[in-house]
């Protein structure tokens, strides 16, 4: 029962938004916040990413795969499954022949 206190709330605010955004996502106001909130959603990302990688880009190896993919993903159109797997990969092979 507890965890449907803890999830009903969150739940409930949730479909109360998507119906409302639902009704009015032409409307010019709400295109305006959505293009307001845009730079804050990619701000939060590039932070969680930065203080992410402080613990795993630890040398010169990961940091390069790290800029290659980014590359590729941005270049190339590289699906992120792709680039988690074939990134894994590589490491792999990294730590086991360098």
């Amino acid at each position: 029962m507890a965890t449907v206190g803890v999830v009903a709330p969150a739940a409930i605010i949730v479909i109360l938004g998507v119906s409302y955004f639902l009704r009015h996502h032409q409307h010019p106001i709400v295109q305006s916040v959505l293009k307001g909130i845009r730079p804050v959603v990619i701000a939060l990302i590039a932070y969680a990413g930065i203080s992410l990688s402080g613990g795993v880009l630890t040398g010169l190896w990961p940091l390069a795969l790290a800029i290659v993919f980014f590359i590729a993903s941005y270049n190339f159109n590289l699906h992120p499954i792709t680039a988690l797997l074939s990134g894994g990969a590589l490491g792999i092979f990294a730590y086991l022949f360098f």
